[in-house]
């Protein structure tokens, strides 16, 4: 009898999940897996985007100091020269002017401004900017060796017409680089301005 009674109750003990409760556990299981695994992945998506970001901000302002550092070239070369005909937006080889739109600044590229027997080093700058920068070994973007990127950059360089002031329009430059890049399907730019002067 005793037996029986443990039998019994063993039996009821045992009878298992209903089909609703198995439902319901399983439900409650995907959503705690589901939410953490959906923040991991939108995690990464956007570590990579603010990484390609930051890329491209650092890549706009190298190209904007690039075009600094053919002002401050051609500043310094008029006053070696005594010419006060050159230019402050002369383009790297002296013949031409750095205005224009869709430029290829290429700072691993190296032309030289020969003044009063001084030779300035300048940022390369030529026409087509549709090329896809590369990344040396080294870490160095630019346009000769290395392995390709994703970002391509564009530099235009234009004068505004009109006076600021006290400021000729000629003493006045507006420079724009664009970054555009392509994620996951998606383009992506970033725009960085910046007004420059002829400080001479």
């Amino acid at each position: 009898m005793i037996f029986k009674r443990l039998n019994i109750a063993i039996f009821k003990s045992s009878r298992g999940f209903t089909l609703l409760e198995t439902i319901i556990a399983l439900v409650v299981i995907t959503a705690a897996v589901v939410g953490p695994v959906y923040l991991i992945t939108k995690g990464i998506f956007s570590s990579a985007f603010s990484r390609n970001k930051l890329i491209a901000n650092n890549l706009a302002q190298e190209a904007l100091e690039a075009v600094r550092v053919v002002r401050e070239n051609n500043v310094i070369c008029s006053f070696l020269k005594e010419d006060a005909s050159w230019s402050w937006l002369q383009d790297s080889d002296g013949a031409g002017s750095l205005t224009g739109s869709n430029l290829k600044a290429d700072v691993t590229q190296i032309d030289t401004i020969s003044c009063a027997g001084k030779s300035l080093p300048n940022p390369r700058f030529s026409a087509n900017c549709n090329e896809f920068l590369k990344i040396s070994a080294g870490g160095q973007y630019g346009y000769s060796a290395g392995s390709d990127t994703i970002f391509q950059r564009c530099v235009d360089v234009t004068q505004p017409g009109s006076a600021e002031g006290v400021i000729p329009a000629s003493d006045i430059a507006d420079v724009t680089v664009t970054l555009t890049w392509n994620e996951r399907g998606l383009d992506k730019s970033t725009v960085v301005k910046e007004r420059i002067y002829n400080w001479k």
